[in-house]
């Protein structure tokens, strides 16, 4: 199965939580708001949907692809899991740039809407906060990953932080076009 393909079914496996969680926000979130313009209402709801989509990624996957086959075929999908067994792998040696693929690719894509949902969804911050929040959020990502039977990489904090970088740079730079 190639690196696309792989993503691809991930991507799938969390939508629809997603998109419930998002459809939910924005109907709570909303509902009598009559000040907020539609597009802001829109990203925001984006944005709640991409951030449930990443959490689901890099810390429930394996919940949420067992409770899929469940739904979908009414059967324990027969594989064994340790959810919340906490895995003693760290990576503290930055060495990303030795090898590039597929995955470290992939680790720089995963954030690039960060750097624009985030000032689409609120639109007073600035492209430090946004900065900020796209590595506060990549490091405690990171930092909860080995209770959930995952390493910790600080490779992986350096391209998603990258990956915030570049699109929070396009987005600044062409919303400081389009003011003049």
């Amino acid at each position: 199965m190639s690196f696309l393909e792989m993503y691809l079914m991930y991507f799938f496996d969390v939508l629809p939580l997603s998109l419930i969680v998002g459809i939910v926000y924005g109907i709570v979130r909303y509902r009598k708001d009559k000040n907020t313009p539609v597009s802001v209402k829109i990203f925001s709801i984006l944005f709640v949907c991409y951030i449930t989509a990443l959490i689901q990624l890099v810390l429930f996957l394996d919940i949420i692809r067992d409770m899929n086959y469940w739904l979908i075929y009414h059967m324990d999908s027969g594989r064994i899991n340790s959810y919340f067994h906490f895995s003693n792998s760290y990576n503290f040696n930055i060495n990303f740039w030795n090898h590039i693929d597929g995955e470290k690719i992939g680790n720089i894509i995963i954030f690039l809407p960060f750097g624009i949902l985030y000032p689409l969804h609120n639109q007073k911050i600035s492209y430090k906060k946004t900065l900020l929040m796209g590595f506060l959020l990549t490091a405690s990502i990171e930092i909860l990953q080995p209770f959930f039977d995952r390493s910790f990489d600080v490779n992986d904090i350096i391209l998603n932080t990258i990956g915030v970088f570049i699109s929070a740079t396009l987005f600044f730079m062409i919303n400081k076009w389009k003011k003049r």
